[in-house]
């Protein structure tokens, strides 16, 4: 009987532990539009540049955007630092860095939005 009754239990105790975790990065990241980012930075999420400063002086940036250099020796330190119950739309140049730097924002814990096509992007769309 604890046979039979192991093998309907053992199933249903597998299927149950293999669920995704509930900071997978589905979750805690995704790729966004510059339309679906300014309506995020409605709701509450913080723009971070991740560009060069150089970038930034030659391009301009977004209005109340942080600044932390992807380029940057403490760039991960600075990222770490940040309050993980805010949640922060990324963006650099063309949306080749902030793609790359989704892992580090994941690795310390960070809701992320990447901006697709960056603040070259973002300048087409808001002349």
């Amino acid at each position: 009987m604890f046979r039979f009754i192991a093998l309907l239990i053992l199933p249903f105790l597998l299927v149950t532990s293999c669920k995704p975790s509930s900071t997978s990065i589905s979750e805690s990241i995704q790729d966004i539009s510059c339309a679906q980012a300014a309506q995020l930075h409605k709701e509450g999420y913080k723009y971070i540049d991740i560009r060069t400063t150089d970038e930034i002086k030659a391009q301009g940036q977004i209005k109340g955007s942080q600044h932390i250099d992807y380029k940057a020796a403490d760039f991960d330190s600075k990222i770490a630092a940040l309050d993980k119950n805010q949640k922060y739309i990324v963006y650099c140049a063309g949306g080749g860095r902030s793609g790359r730097s989704k892992k580090i924002f994941q690795k310390h814990g960070l809701t992320i939005a990447n901006m697709e096509g960056g603040y070259n992007q973002w300048a087409k769309e808001n002349k």
